[in-house]
């Protein structure tokens, strides 16, 4: 049984050329969505958010529910013998699984990808075969005739910049086959269409000067040159400047510079002296762990050229998981262990997103100024900024760091314009919506890695000595990096002082945060933003359900908050992808048991507490405790300072300052 799944224009599904393609908007937007994922879990948040944007129906889930139960009769009834294709329920989400090859989209990736790999080689004949293939998969727009949201919408502006670059290398080839005059009339189209693209006009000036109309490739230049001055103040690139160059010096095929070794960047400002940009933050000496997930990052941001499962285009890796948990610090280790691929340069930013967010406007300046731009360069808007900073990129290998986003919205105006670029993200909230983005997510350590990263501040023999009782301090850590080198740092301070006391006290401390708190470290800040910009109920869902029993199904929770078990899961997901709760275990295909890591749950219960005692009206002003009930989580002040009486620690060891202190804070972000 043949199956097709064309998005290369309107939205076909074909089985046995028959056409089972929805025509309900609603579900052949869905269908569309999964297609563009196939064989990866789309959450049932971004089917709604893609739906109904900001502003979803009470009824969104139950409705959503409809569209898949549509798609399952319409299409997939048909396919009941065909059990390489289908639709799950996985988790909180949807995927579809099919062999790779039925999506047209999967075909003109390998395709592209062959014809580049060719033309890298020489071979410009097989190159413009292949090039011609992929373009040919194209029957018009993408997904022409259906609406699309936000996520299908970043996902059409990347197939579209993917085929402009396929398009783009089959016109090498062929002005490498000598086909200059067949190329005229295409490229003075494409020109018109694009007229700030240096890709396609130095083609068009390669193939006119080829074809004996050199004049006319000038006056290409010319008004190239005036278009860029008028609309961006910026002069042509130096690599079309010497194409400009060689047109004027006479020189003809032989002499003249390939157009695929355009640079599509802007030049900085004349004069300008800058090495490449190298703002990485300094890796740290004690890493620990993570082996599996810095390969599989690794592979992701630069694989192997022969590696078939990575397609062409921007390669986009977040990095996410529960606050304290070291996205910050996996993110500058892989980022260090791959700066070398990455000759162009390496660009770093904090975004803000813990505290501040910073404006993508304010970033791209940086950015620019980086690369060598002068500050009357960068005057501009947003928009104008932003495909300034893509066309510098475009020709780059260039990696971007943009740790602790604050949200989708701030980090699409980072992205570079190039395929050999990468971006490494670190993120509290889901980033799946951007164009080619994976997920990696960062889990606690094991006991093992947790007691390593405890010699490495206290000493190996410390921990030798007291070995059991540094596994349950590590354990009652919930094996959190920030935790464990919140205690390492207490220890080391308290040179001489026993493990086991430190373990006795944060076991039975009524505040154990409190002991989680020193010289600059503090879980419970970072917990504190880690729910910042959660919605009230939310909020208040993961704050009570820190009184029910260790594990707890989403039924358990629909009865502890009084709202029936559909929305309890609804917000469950939500809890579960700020790395606030997770999956314990599954006890059947629908069912899950949700636990807390145990420094979650008592910061949840210790914000419960101060809910309870402010009804009362007996509640005490605690460091980094919130009353949520006005807006979003986060949004009061925290307070810091001594503790009111009896919910002083009853053991706190003297908290004098600990060298190292920015990578302590650094390695558990």
């Amino acid at each position: 049984m043949a199956v097709r799944f064309n998005t290369l224009g309107p939205l076909e599904v074909l089985v046995d050329d028959q056409d089972l393609t929805p025509t309900a908007p609603k579900t052949r937007q869905v269908l569309a969505l999964l297609v563009s994922r196939h064989n990866t879990l789309v959450h049932t948040s971004e089917l709604v958010d893609e739906l109904w944007g900001e502003r979803p129906p009470s009824s969104a889930l139950a409705t959503l529910q409809t569209y898949i139960y549509k798609l399952r009769k319409l299409l997939f009834a048909a396919l009941a013998d065909e059990t390489q294709v289908s639709l799950r329920t996985r988790y909180f989400g949807y995927v579809i699984t099919t062999p790779v090859e039925s999506v047209d989209q999967y075909r003109f990736e390998r395709l592209s990808r062959e014809g580049r790999s060719a033309l890298d080689v020489g071979e410009a004949e097989v190159a413009a075969e292949r090039l011609r293939d992929a373009l040919a998969l194209w029957r018009g727009p993408a997904l022409g005739g259906i609406d699309v949201g936000t996520l299908l919408s970043a996902h059409l502006t990347r197939l579209e910049e993917s085929r402009l670059r396929t398009l783009q290398s089959r016109i090498e080839a062929d002005l490498r086959l000598g086909r200059h005059r067949e190329l005229i009339s295409e490229l003075k189209e494409l020109t018109v269409a694009r007229s700030l693209d240096e890709g396609f006009h130095g083609q068009l000036m390669t193939a006119l000067n080829r074809s004996g109309r050199q004049h006319e490739a000038l006056d290409v230049y010319r008004r190239f040159r005036q278009n860029v001055i008028d609309q961006l103040g910026l002069e042509p690139s130096p690599a079309l400047q010497r194409v400009h160059n060689d047109l004027l010096a006479g020189e003809t095929e032989e002499g003249g510079t390939p157009t695929d070794r355009l640079v599509l960047g802007r030049r900085p400002t004349e004069g300008t002296e800058i090495g490449t940009p190298a703002q990485l933050p300094h890796d740290i000496a004690d890493f620990v762990g993570r082996e599996d997930r810095l390969t599989e990052a690794l592979h992701r941001i630069a694989p192997a050229e022969s590696d078939a499962t990575t397609g062409p285009g921007l390669r986009v890796l977040a990095v996410s998981g529960m606050p304290g948990i070291g996205k910050t610090a996996f993110a500058v280790r892989v980022a260090h262990r791959l700066r070398d691929r990455f000759h162009d340069g390496q660009l770093f930013c904090d975004l803000g997103g813990s505290g501040t967010p910073r404006t993508p406007l304010s970033v791209l300046r940086g950015f620019l100024r980086a690369a060598g731009f002068a500050a009357e360069q960068l005057s501009g808007e947003l928009d104008e900024l932003a495909t300034l900073f893509r066309t510098w990129s475009a020709e780059r290998r260039l990696l971007v760091v943009l740790d602790d986003a604050a949200s989708v919205e701030q980090i699409r105006p980072l992205l570079p314009g190039g395929s050999r670029c990468a971006v490494l993200i670190t993120a509290r909230v889901g980033v799946q919506s951007l164009p080619g983005a994976r997920v990696t997510a960062l889990e606690p350590l094991s006991a093992g890695e947790s007691l390593e990263l405890l010699a490495g501040m206290i000493g190996a023999e410390r921990v030798e000595r007291e070995r059991v009782e540094a596994q349950r301090l590590v354990e009652l850590c919930g094996h959190l990096p920030l935790a464990v080198r919140c205690v390492g740092a207490r220890l080391s301070a308290a040179v001489g002082w026993p493990i086991s006391s430190m373990a006795r006290h944060l076991g039975e401390s009524d505040r154990p945060l409190d002991l989680l708190r020193f010289d600059g470290i503090d879980v419970r800040r970072s917990l504190v933003s880690g729910t910042r910009g959660l919605p009230v109920a939310v909020w208040q869902t993961f704050r009570d359900l820190s009184t029910l029993s260790a594990r707890f199904t989403a039924p358990d929770a629909a009865r502890r908050l009084g709202c029936d078990p559909e929305q309890a899961e609804a917000t469950l997901a939500q809890l579960v992808g700020r790395g606030l709760l997770r999956i314990a275990e599954r006890t059947s295909e629908e069912e899950m048991r949700f636990e807390f890591h145990p420094v979650n749950r008592w910061f949840a219960r210790e914000q419960w507490e101060v809910s309870v005692r402010r009804r009362s009206g007996a509640a005490p002003h605690l460091p980094g405790c919130c009353d949520q009930r006005g807006g979003e989580a986060g949004d009061c002040p925290q307070g810091h300072g001594q503790l009111p009486g009896d919910l002083t620690p009853r053991w706190r060891p003297n908290e004098g300052p600990t060298a190292g202190s920015l990578p302590v804070v650094l390695a558990g972000r």
